[in-house]
């Protein structure tokens, strides 16, 4: 139901070849189906950039969930690596308090061999001190 005189000269022996094609009713007929064909192959089209978002978007979030994953796993060993630093530092800490406290047993014995050498002295002297006044008893 075009009317030629609408359009420019240029497109009017297309619009003639179409009047054409509607007036014969097999023509019409294959005319209707490449239509349906093209629909379905635009909406198949639109399914398929619809289905490659979705891919891109599930691999977006893959990527996503692999740095999650590695960022994960590096916090892991980095408190892993520290928990083994205050490992070492209390082991160090151990070990100085061990060598104070043998320190302090040495400190101690050697208290103790002055203490017996002052009592030693001690006993010597009074020894000394009871014969000089027995000596000077008699």
């Amino acid at each position: 139901n075009m009317n030629e005189e609408d359009f420019p000269e240029k497109f009017r022996p297309i619009i003639r070849k179409l009047h054409k094609a509607v007036e014969s009713k097999e023509m019409k007929n294959k005319m209707e189906l490449e239509d349906g064909i093209i629909d379905e192959l635009a909406d198949m089209e639109r399914e398929i950039e619809e289905l490659e978002q979705k891919t891109l978007l599930m691999q977006k979030q893959l990527e996503v969930q692999k740095l999650d994953s590695e960022l994960e796993k590096r916090k892991v060993e980095q408190e892993k690596a520290q928990v083994e630093q205050e490992k070492a530092q209390v082991e160090q800490e151990k070990a100085q308090v061990e060598q104070e406290k043998a320190q302090v047993e040495q400190e101690k014995a050697q208290v103790e061999q002055e203490k017996e050498r002052v009592e030693r002295e001690n006993e010597a002297l009074r020894q000394k001190i009871e014969e000089l006044l027995r000596n000077k008893k008699e």
